[in-house]
């Protein structure tokens, strides 16, 4: 049918051509148009879809049936709960003793401290006890040797000196020696703690001068 509608076009074109040259003066002639028929191909047949074979779906083992269970009796459960309880509450006064509360602590007042009685210091210079002044030596008084000896003296409690020591010497051995020897006859009045006699140290200066 496509093809006869092409020839038809081609033979009413033909024929305008024709009755056109016939009215119009002599022109060149134009170049022919070229037709050509092509045949049209049908398309080819479509096969028709194919069939999609369903999938076999896993076959699911059906679950086993569980056996029945078995109901327990609670009630013994229960009753021996509740006798454990039971023993439990008797038996906590028994074994559970009130705790004593601590007796508050009793503050002891300090004694206080006893004061020092002050000490008085032994003594030497009394004139009552008459204690004999150093023998100045021969030897001493020829040489011209004086000084200051410082002599420390630990009385007792009777007023005796129990030990003599030099503490300071004056430079010449002499008068040193005779100082130590005359203080180790002296008495003393001893030193006293309130009215208490005390054993005490004292230092005894000796001068030794030379006079004219």
């Amino acid at each position: 049918m496509r093809l006869s509608i092409v020839i038809g076009m081609h033979l009413t074109l033909a024929a305008w051509a024709w009755h056109t040259q016939l009215d119009a003066p002599a022109e060149p002639a134009p170049l022919p148009m070229v037709v050509r028929a092509i045949a049209l191909s049908a398309p080819p047949p479509q096969e028709p879809p194919r069939p999609i074979a369903p999938q076999a779906k896993p076959r699911i083992p059906s679950p086993k049936p569980l056996p029945p269970a078995t109901a327990r009796p609670a009630a013994p459960a229960q009753q021996t709960a509740m006798q454990t309880a039971a023993s439990t509450a008797q038996q906590t006064p028994a074994n559970v003793a009130a705790a004593p509360q601590p007796s508050a602590p009793v503050m002891e007042q300090a004694s206080p401290s006893p004061v020092p009685m002050p000490v008085t210091a032994a003594r030497f210079d009394a004139a009552y006890l008459q204690n004999p002044a150093p023998v100045y030596p021969r030897l001493a008084r020829k040489s011209r040797e004086e000084g200051k000896v410082l002599l420390l003296v630990q009385v007792s409690a009777s007023g005796e000196a129990d030990n003599v020591q030099l503490k300071q010497t004056c430079g010449f051995p002499r008068l040193d020696e005779a100082a130590m020897d005359a203080v180790r006859k002296w008495r003393f009045i001893p030193a006293r703690r309130g009215a208490e006699s005390v054993a005490a140290s004292v230092v005894v200066p000796i001068v030794f001068r030379l006079e004219g």
